[in-house]
Order: C-alpha cells, then structure tokens, then sequence
C-alpha cells in the first residue's frame, strides 16, 4: 500500500523494496533485518495468502512458475497515485539479503543509464533453448534472473500490465520480454585515415619520434572533437603521459594539462615536468583528484585489467565530464614482459570485445590501420557522465547491482565488514541472491551470520566473542551420558564444574549404566552438587530411549538443553554462553578428535567441511549429521522427540542414534549447524 513515508528519497527519485512473502518465517525475518540494518524501506505483498503458483517448498519454486508474483506487483503499482519519479527494487525475499544502503544502490542504477536492470545469473531457466537468442556479452552472467530487477515504475508497469496465467513462470515471462526489446551491439565500418605527419612534434632524447609509442591515426579526430566542444579553460589529465604526445597536440588550444606516468624514467627523460602543468608520478588505479573535465586514456586501458578500469571508472565517475579511452587493437599477452606497466593485461582487443565489456563506453570511430605488425588497428571511445540514449531494459552482466549465487559460490567471498564481494567482476554487489539448489540457500544461510553489522575482520562475530555480551541468565539443562568407555569419569566432571557458567542456572542429568561409576558419581555431587540448581541421576543402558526421556523431561523446565556424550568435554570455559548466545534450534560445536581427521559433523559440499575442520572458514554452517554434544533450544525440543521413529526399511542399532536422530532431523527439515568459531572441546578416551 502507498504511503509516503515508505519510501527513501534522495531529492531526485523515491525508492522502496518491493517482494512477495505468503508466510512469516525465519527467511523472512532475515530479509527484513537486512533491510533494517541499511535503513531500506520495504513493502512486503502476500502475507497470509495461499500459493497458486507451481509447487514451493520453503518458499522456493520446485518447478516453473511465479507468475503470482507479477499479480502482486501489478496490483500494487495500480494502486499508488503516482509513478512518475518512483524506482522500485523488485526481489524475491526468502533467499535474499542486502547488504547495501538505497543511495549506493540508486546511484549504481543510474550508472548503468536504463529504466530496467535486471538481475543476471549462469543458467538459462526455465527454457534452455532461448540461450543462443541472447546477445554474445563478456561475462559468465549471461542470462537474466527475474529474482532481482530495478526500474521506474512507470516503466515496470509498462512491462508488466498485462494478462499474464497465475501458474505460468515469470522469468520465462521477463525472459521474452527482453529478448523482444533486446538491442545488438552496433559496430559501425571502420575509417580510413591519411597518414599521420612522422614529426609533427618533433624529436625526443632518444631520437625517435615523439608519439610513436602509441597509435597516431586518430589523433588530430580526437583533437578536432575536443576543440569544438571544449572551452580553453578547461581542465585536463593525461593518463600514461609517455613522452607527452597529447599535451604537445593539445597545448595550442588548451592550457590546463595535467600529466600522470608510472615509470619514472619517462617523467624524467622526456621533462614531462615542464610540458604539463603538473605531472604526477603514479598509477591510474591508485591515482586520487578532485575534477577534470577530461580524462585522456591514451592506449593505456589494455595495460590494466576489466577489474581495475572498472574500478577506476567506479570510483572517478563523478568526478570527470568526459574521459576519452584510445585502444590498440589485437595485442596479444606478454606476461613475461619484465616491467609492469608494459604488460598485456587485456589481450586481443577489438571493437565488439570493448562494446560488450564495457557498455558504459560509446564507441566514436576505429580503424584498421596500424604502424606496427602486431596491432590489428586502433579505435577511440568516450565515456560521459552525461545520460546516453537508454536501452528499454538492461542486465547486470558484471553483479554490480545484484549477485546471483547459483553456480557462483566459488565467485564470491566476504570482505572484512562481511558483505560480499565479486572476485572474477571486483564488484561489491547491494543484493545477494541464493538462487539454485538447497545447498546454496544453505550457504547464504551460513554467511549471512557474518553479516549486518555481527561481524569483525579480525574478531569473527562481534556477539560470540564479545564475552561482555554472552548471557548468563538462561535456563540451562545439561544432560552428561556415562555411555562410552573411559579411563576415568572424574575428568568428565573436572571439565563440566570448571564451566563459567552460573552454575543456579543450571539443571544437571548424569545418566550412566555401569554400577562401579556410581560411587564417583555420588562423590562429585556430595562435593558439589549444592552449587547447581538441581541434579539428578539416573541409571538407563538404553541411548536411545535414555536420550529421548531427556529430552522429554527438559521440556518446559529449560531454555536450553545441552547432551553430551562423556567423551567429549568442553575444554573452553565460555562454551555454554558462546552457544546458547546463537539461539539455534539444533547445534553441535565443533569438536576434532586429536591426532585424526575426525569431526563431530559431516556436510555438503565438502570443500567447506574441510575448511570447517581446519579452521580455515569459522562460521556457522549446515550440516547434515551432528553428534557428540547436541544443543537444544526449548522451541524443537518436542519436534526432536520424534526422531528417535524408526524409519522404514532401515535398521538403526542402539549405537546408531544419532544417525537415526540425524536422519530423521533432515526428512522432517530441521536444520542442523555446526559452528567452529571458537576452539570448544575435544575427545578423550
């Protein structure tokens, strides 16, 4: 519904989220605290409706469908009074997060100079057939994704006003309408030029002629182009000044040149000092100013790499008028080259290559002439701060807007402040998108506990470690199982009192099945029992059904059940309060058994297991199977209880509990984690 306040305005355009939820649940809580984190207004549609549109689990599509969605947003864009002025984000919610604020996601948007952005990703979906009708683009993200769009409302409702069946598939939907609007990239024919004056400018130190280092032919065109639409006064920057070919070919008309070289020894040897105003020495990536009404990038972008120009360009967008790129074409790599700045880092240029990398770019004229046998020929670009000519809609090829996860896990990795980041784009996307199979849905799961503020680059998450923080006020019912061989049960018990946890808050269970450990047993609790808010003791061989009564007796008498078998111990005295502070439903701290590859969990896929074990990722991720210590919190206690259930065709010895358990937990989709953000415990013998 329309409200005024729902949206964010930056004085130019109002802004909200738009998505679609039919039920409150956990996924939809974590949407939401993303948007609240970055203060992004949101209208949730569907709440509280049936779903009629292709078979969902957990609010993910099964099979192609989602035209309900398209209802729902052209019911609602039918309802505000007005459109004109209004940009709405358009997402899916319960496999989405933000990680950005409106106005770094407005000003990208208006960077890519389209009224729609649609969000992009990997595969072809639903109807791999339309693959090849898309245009040929220099990404991996060649295809769009309806999970994620961005645009005018007016433009959107253009698109979306009309009949569309319920059970028919919206991207499938989106996808047409693209292909039908969808423009190639135009190459004009390439120019012929006279040949350029051999010594124009004369000769430098070393006798060769000065602007031979680069290509000539379309100099006195760029010259010409600047002269009629530049005044005098302007300010300039020549990038990779060389031997100061453009400041000699610009100085008869303009005054203010600035300069920037790499290498020293060209700064010196052609006295660029004197034929610039200022000459900076330096690397255009790292290179920091204030305003030039022109960037010159003469035959210097292909020593860069797509990641750093487009980073460059990111970063100088508002602060150049023009820039004017020229390319050498066909270059092919040189990665032996011992200097640097002389390297290829983008190889085999050619004018398509530059119009699908860079679309920013427009493409002013090219050549096929060349001065040397390895240049296939050259072309000039412009890129302007102005609003081109826009396409109807545009996809976000390179995920600055929107970073789809499907087939992308390997992609992506999460900075210091835990947002993410595009490894193979450099790009910092505003949406993450978990779109795919459940397992990446986990993953974003996994992440998004270093997310929205939780998160420390040097500390892991700010709530586990800030010990300040952990609470101590919890109902704890911690529950030790005497069921596995060991050489002495009193260094079970030496490790749960040394537990810095209230000790009036916790109910302690000591279940066994030997008679001679209940001599110990009767020992340690006459010695300490009175510290705790209640023991009892019990005699049960069963594990099975000894587990299942605990858990049953814990109901209601608990916020937080804690099992553990007697050869695993805590080991961190902080661990109850590290644990209970993530308030999961169903958690296992890590434990590795020393000396062995063994660990109390497994999961999928298994790179992250192993990055798990050693350390290397600490997080908290889902598993598939947990033992050893198990934490409950009260809300799945009874669930849980019905995981001990046989499961047909399947025999499951005593022993095999936690299998069983586990087994069960998964068929009725209760989600386990792990979590090794802490050193916790270990197995004794």
């Amino acid at each position: 519904m329309y409200f005024k306040n729902n949206f964010y305005s930056d004085g130019i355009d109002r802004f909200v989220v738009i998505t679609v939820a039919t039920e409150e649940n956990e996924n939809l809580s974590r949407f939401r605290k993303s948007c609240s984190f970055y203060n992004i207004p949101y209208i949730v549609l569907g709440l509280g409706d049936d779903w009629n549109s292709g078979a969902a689990e957990d609010g993910v599509l099964l099979e192609p469908g989602g035209a309900q969605k398209i209802h729902y947003l052209r019911q609602e864009l039918k309802s505000w009074p007005d459109l004109k002025d209004h940009i709405v984000l358009f997402t899916d919610s319960y496999d989405v997060v933000f990680c950005a604020s409106p106005k770094e996601i407005l000003s990208k948007f208006r960077d890519m100079r389209s009224e729609i952005v649609f969000s992009t990703e990997k595969t072809c979906w639903p109807d791999e057939s339309k693959a090849d009708e898309y245009p040929t683009i220099d990404s991996d993200y060649k295809f769009l994704n309806s999970g994620g769009f961005i645009g005018y409302a007016n433009k959107i409702l253009e698109i979306i006003d009309t009949e569309v069946p319920i059970e028919s598939d919206d991207q499938l939907f989106y996808t047409n309408v693209f292909l039908q609007n969808a423009e190639e990239i135009s190459i004009p024919k390439s120019k012929q030029y006279p040949e350029p004056e051999e010594n124009r400018w004369g000769i430098q130190w070393n006798e060769t002629k000065i602007g031979s280092m680069s290509q000539r032919f379309l100099d006195s065109e760029i010259v010409e182009y600047l002269k009629e639409n530049y005044t005098s006064d302007i300010k300039i920057l020549d990038v990779g000044s060389g031997d100061g070919k453009w400041a000699f070919a610009l100085s008869e008309h303009f005054k203010n040149i600035d300069g920037i070289e790499a290498q020293v020894n060209y700064i010196n040897s052609s006295n660029l000092q004197e034929i610039y105003s200022k000459i900076y020495h330096d690397n255009i990536v790292n290179f920091d100013f204030d305003y030039y009404d022109v960037v010159i990038m003469g035959d210097v972008l292909h020593h860069i790499s797509k990641n750093e120009c487009t980073t460059f360009l990111d970063k100088v967008k508002d602060k150049v008028g023009e820039i004017i790129i020229t390319v050498p074409f066909g270059l092919k790599s040189n990665e032996k080259e011992d200097n640097i700045h002389e390297q290829i880092k983008q190889e085999n240029l050619s004018p398509k290559i530059m119009m699908e990398r860079y679309p920013m770019f427009e493409l002013m004229n090219w050549t096929t002439q060349s001065t040397s046998e390895d240049i296939s020929g050259s072309g000039w670009f412009r890129y302007r701060r102005t609003k081109k000519d826009s396409h109807y809609i545009s996809l976000d090829y390179y995920q600055k807007i929107f970073q789809t996860l499907n087939q992308a896990i390997n992609d992506v990795e999460q900075d210091d402040e835990g947002r993410f980041v595009n490894k193979i784009n450099g790009s910092k996307p505003c949406v993450i998108h978990a779109n795919g199979p459940s397992w990446i849905k986990k993953f974003l799961k996994e992440k998004s506990f270093y997310m929205f503020g939780d998160y420390d680059g040097n500390l892991g998450s700010i709530n586990l470690i800030t010990k300040t923080h952990l609470p101590t006020d919890k109902q704890i019912y911690l529950s030790v199982f005497l069921h596995q061989p060991l050489g002495d049960i009193n260094q079970v018990f030496d490790h749960i009192r040394f537990l810095d946890y209230p000790k009036k808050n916790i109910l302690l269970h000591v279940i066994y099945d030997k008679e001679e450990d209940l001599y110990k047993i009767d020992k340690f609790i006459g010695k300490y029992g009175g510290e705790y808010k209640e023991v009892i003791v019990t005699k049960n061989g069963v594990m099975m059904d000894s587990r299942k009564a605990i858990i049953y007796s814990a109901i209601g008498k608990c916020d937080f059940l804690f099992m553990l078998d007697s050869n695993y111990v805590f080991r961190n005295n902080k661990s109850i309060q590290l644990l209970i502070e993530k308030n999961l439903g169903l958690l296992t701290p890590m434990i590795r058994e020393e000396g062995t590859e063994w660990v109390n969990f497994t999961g999928f896929p298994e790179f992250f297991h192993e990055r798990m074990k050693n350390y290397e990722s600490k997080t908290v991720f889902v598993v598939d199977y947990i033992t050893g210590i198990i934490v409950l919190n009260q809300d799945v206690l009874e669930k849980c209880l019905t995981f001990f259930e046989p499961i047909e065709d399947e025999e499951h010895e005593d022993f095999d509990w936690d299998v069983l358990f586990c087994k069960n937990a998964l068929i009725q989709k209760q989600i386990m984690y792990v979590c090794n953000m802490n050193f916790y415990g270990s197995i004794i013998n």
